[in-house]
C-alpha cells in the first residue's frame, strides 16, 4: 500500500511543479501606460495580508508615475486583495470576490467574463524558468482593443493585473519577486520555448566569416550603400594577437578597420589604446552585462535558448536593456554571429525612428542596418547579396521566432492591415515603411 503511494504521488510530481505560486509578499509587477500623448508607468506590490470573509488575502498597492517628469500621481494606493486557490486568482474588495486568472483552462474553454476564448497554450522559458502561458482571443470587436492578450502561469495578464485584459494602451514591462526580475513582458509573443540545446561551440572571428550591413547614404556623401566587414588576417600589440577586419564597400574600396578578439567566449575590441570587452557569450540566465564606462545602461541575460539559422544549431542569449533605471527593449547576442548589429556595435542604445539604426557605442557613428553573416561564401544568419561577393541570394533561415511578427503602433496597439507608409512597432523595434 504504502509503495501504492508513493508511486501515485511520482505521478503527479510533474503536474505540481507546473503550478507556479502567484501570489509572494513583496512581489511586484510594472505596467506601461499611454494614451499617446500621456506615459505613464502603473506598479503594483503585494504587502501585508488580510482576512476578508475567512479566507487570508495579499494586500494590494499601487503607484502610477509619469513616465517622462517622474511626478507620483497615486503613492502606494491600496487598490483590494488577491486570494489564491490552486490555479485559481480571485480578486477581493469590499463589493465581493471576482474570479480574474485560472491557468487551469483548456484551449477552447471561455474565460470568466466571456470576453474571450483560450486559442492556444504552450510553456515558455524565460530567466531559468518554464511557465504556462495562455493565449486568449476575443470573444467581441472593438477598434479600440488588441484582439490578442496572453496570461502567464505565476505572473498575470499581459495588458492589466487587475483585470482589463484588453486595454491596447497598457502592457506589462516586467515582474520581481524576491527583488529580482522573474519575468519581462516585451516581446511576449517571442518568448523563447525551450531552455537552450547542447550546440557545437561556433568561432566569432573566424576566418572566411562576413557580416553585411546595409548603409543609408542620406546624408553621408561618399559612403558605399553596401558594406561588408570580414576577417582579414592577424596582428599583435604587445603579448596580444588580434584579429584584423576590414570594412570594404562594394567598390572594393576599404572603409575602416577594427581589431578584435575572443577568448573563452568573450569578445574583446581593441579601443582607445586597449582592449575592451564588448560581448560575453558565457552568460547565463540572471547575469549582467555593463558596457564600459557606461554605468547607467546595462544588459540582464533573461533567457538562454537556441537558435537554428541555415541547418546550424546557435546558442542565443536573450537580453533586456536598461537606460537610466528604465528598461527599454529586448535585443540578442548569437554565438557565432554577434549581436542585432552584427559585431560593429554590440547593441543599439538608439531610441531612432530610422531603421538604419545609429549605434551611439560604436566607434564609427553611421547609419546601417545589419543584413547577415556569411562564413566560406554561404550565408549562416540573415540575408545577403549576390552583388557584394558573397553568392547567396536567397538564403534558407529557421529560427526560433515566429515567421512574421506582428506590428503594433506606437499606442501599443495590433495592426492588422498596416497603411504603406507609417512608423510601427515589431519584434520589439520600430520599424518605418
Amino acid at each position: 500500500m504504502i509503495m501504492k503511494k508513493v508511486l501515485f504521488l511520482l505521478a503527479l510530481l510533474p503536474q505540481i511543479a507546473f503550478c507556479q505560486s502567484f501570489l509572494a509578499e513583496g512581489k511586484s509587477w510594472t505596467y506601461y501606460w499611454t494614451n499617446g500623448l500621456y506615459k505613464a508607468n502603473f506598479k503594483y506590490v503585494l504587502s501585508g495580508d488580510t482576512i476578508i470573509n475567512g479566507e487570508r488575502c495579499s494586500k494590494v498597492y499601487f503607484t502610477m508615475e509619469d513616465q517622462e517628469t517622474g511626478n507620483i500621481k497615486a503613492n502606494h494606493s491600496y487598490a483590494g486583495a488577491l486570494l489564491e486557490k490552486g490555479q485559481q486568482v480571485f480578486f477581493v474588495n469590499e463589493s465581493g470576490k471576482q474570479l480574474l486568472y485560472d491557468f487551469g483552462l483548456k484551449v477552447g474553454d471561455t474565460i470568466s467574463d466571456g470576453s474571450a476564448v483560450v486559442s492556444a497554450i504552450d510553456d515558455i522559458y524565460l530567466m531559468g524558468q518554464t511557465r504556462r502561458r495562455l493565449t486568449l482571443t476575443a470573444t467581441f470587436s472593438d477598434p479600440l482593443i488588441c484582439p490578442i492578450s496572453y496570461w502567464v502561469e505565476g505572473v498575470g495578464g499581459y495588458k492589466g493585473l487587475l483585470g482589463d485584459y484588453w486595454y491596447s494602451s497598457m502592457r506589462l514591462v516586467s515582474c520581481s519577486e524576491g527583488g529580482r526580475c522573474v519575468f519581462t513582458g516585451l516581446n511576449i509573443e517571442d518568448m523563447p520555448t525551450k531552455a537552450v540545446e547542447q550546440t557545437e561551440k561556433s568561432a566569432l572571428l573566424a576566418n572566411g566569416k562576413v557580416w553585411q550591413y546595409h548603409l543609408a547614404t542620406s546624408g553621408f556623401d561618399g559612403l558605399p550603400g553596401y558594406l561588408n566587414l570580414s576577417v582579414t588576417g592577424d596582428t599583435q600589440i604587445g603579448d596580444v594577437k588580434w584579429r584584423i577586419l576590414s570594412a570594404m564597400g562594394a567598390d572594393g574600396k576599404e572603409f575602416f578597420r577594427k581589431l578584435m578578439r575572443e577568448e573563452g567566449g568573450k569578445v574583446y575590441e581593441y579601443l582607445n589604446g586597449h582592449g575592451q570587452l564588448v560581448m560575453d557569450f558565457s552568460l547565463e540566465v540572471g547575469d549582467r552585462f555593463v558596457p564600459a564606462g557606461a554605468a547607467d545602461r546595462y544588459l540582464d541575460v533573461i533567457a538562454v535558448d537556441t537558435l537554428v539559422s541555415a541547418g546550424q544549431a546557435h546558442r542565443r542569449l536573450i537580453l533586456l536593456q536598461t537606460i537610466g533605471g528604465v528598461s527599454t527593449s529586448l535585443t540578442s547576442w548569437v554565438e557565432g554571429i554577434g549581436g542585432d548589429f552584427g559585431i560593429i556595435s554590440p547593441v543599439s542604445w538608439s531610441d531612432d525612428d530610422n531603421p538604419y539604426q545609429v549605434a551611439i557605442d560604436s566607434p564609427y557613428p553611421y547609419s546601417y542596418q545589419f543584413d547577415g553573416c556569411g562564413f566560406d561564401g554561404q550565408c549562416i544568419y540573415g540575408q545577403l547579396l549576390d552583388n557584394v561577393g558573397v553568392g547567396v541570394a536567397t538564403p534558407r533561415v529557421s529560427t526560433v521566432q515566429p515567421a512574421a511578427a506582428p506590428l503594433y503602433d506606437l499606442q501599443g496597439r495590433r495592426v492588422q492591415q498596416p497603411m504603406r507608409h507609417g512608423v510601427y512597432v515589431c519584434g520589439g523595434k520600430k520599424v518605418v515603411r
